[in-house]
């Protein structure tokens, strides 16, 4: 096989791994959605979790405006892990991050 049969070879072989909508599509939204999952999925995912959050505790209780952000940052993270890339260490650093923040509060900081 000529260097032009393998080189074309080669790009049919990767042409048939892209879906054509992705031909249009940010390369960086491409790349997010390895790790981060597709994000009508993790939209949806987070919304639920907001609702029940908002059904079962920031509702019932005096919850300081940090807290209930922290809350529904990290339910967006947890959004991501789900339908994303679990193994993803960002993923887990954010909410760490976020709990760190809502514990400030606590704190009156």
């Amino acid at each position: 096989m000529s260097m032009t049969d393998q080189a074309v070879t080669d790009l049919k072989r990767l042409a048939a791994d892209i879906h054509p909508a992705d031909l249009d599509r940010d390369p960086l939204l491409l790349e997010r959605e390895k790790t981060h999952g597709s994000y009508k999925d993790v939209a949806q995912l987070s919304q639920q979790l907001k609702m029940l959050f908002r059904k079962y505790g920031a509702a019932k209780t005096t919850i300081d405006v940090r807290q209930a952000e922290s809350l529904e940052m990290i339910a967006v993270k947890l959004a991501r892990i789900l339908c994303g890339n679990a193994n993803e260490p960002d993923h887990w650093r954010d909410i760490a991050g976020y709990a760190k923040l809502a514990e400030e509060a606590c704190k009156g900081g």
